[in-house]
């Protein structure tokens, strides 16, 4: 569902190949920037960040 999402957000500009990974506190993913023909690394943060 995220992938939907962030694929939505990028406008087109740029094609989600898949997730490389994550942690606590964001996830990574492999896309490709179709414009410039190239590969690039989203790093994609949490929408709320807990409180502390």
């Amino acid at each position: 569902m995220a992938t939907i999402r962030l694929s939505a957000a990028l406008g087109g500009q740029s094609t989600i190949e898949r997730e490389l990974g994550g942690g606590g506190m964001s996830r990574m993913f492999l896309a490709r920037e179709v414009g410039l023909n190239r590969d690039v690394v989203i790093k994609v943060l949490p929408d709320a960040w807990p409180q502390a």
